[in-house]
């Protein structure tokens, strides 16, 4: 058993993908990240994470709304519905500024809900903020805001 959190990235766009990944490891604390590009390689993963030991389960989930095949709400709804799952903080982060989207997921049950910012600095920002947060880990002194 690792002591270093999972991070769980559900986002169909390969480029945010990268960029949450990369500025994950920019800090000295390590975190282990896992991905998919849509809602049914989600429910794959966490199909097969049901018959793996809890302590192989992501500490953060971060979940995009707008993919392919099914809208990430439906992975949300599954998730804080599943109880092996619903206590894992989920944050959708998202493209989506949507009034409406917002709500809907706050009635699902959404720990937070962020809309991509579109400069990096603001998004690089944001996932250090994630990962104080949620991890306990990533403080300003360990790694680069810019």
């Amino acid at each position: 058993m690792s002591d270093v959190p999972k991070v769980m990235i559900i986002d169909d766009n390969r480029g945010d993908l990268l960029l949450i990944t990369e500025t994950l490891a920019e800090c000295h604390d390590a975190v282990e990240v896992e991905a998919v590009q849509n809602a049914v390689q989600a429910y794959e993963y966490f199909r097969e994470l049901k018959r793996r030991d809890a302590a192989t389960r992501p500490r953060l989930i971060l979940l995009d709304l707008n993919m392919p095949i099914y809208r990430g709400t439906e992975v949300l709804y599954y998730l804080k519905h599943d109880a092996d799952f619903k206590a894992i903080p989920i944050i959708v982060f998202t493209s989506s500024a949507a009034p409406n989207d917002r709500m809907e997921c706050e009635m699902l049950g959404v720990d937070e809900y962020i809309p991509k910012p579109m400069e990096l600095a603001g998004f690089k920002q944001i996932i250090h903020e994630m990962k104080r947060k949620y991890l306990g880990c990533c403080h300003e002194t360990d790694c680069s805001l810019a």
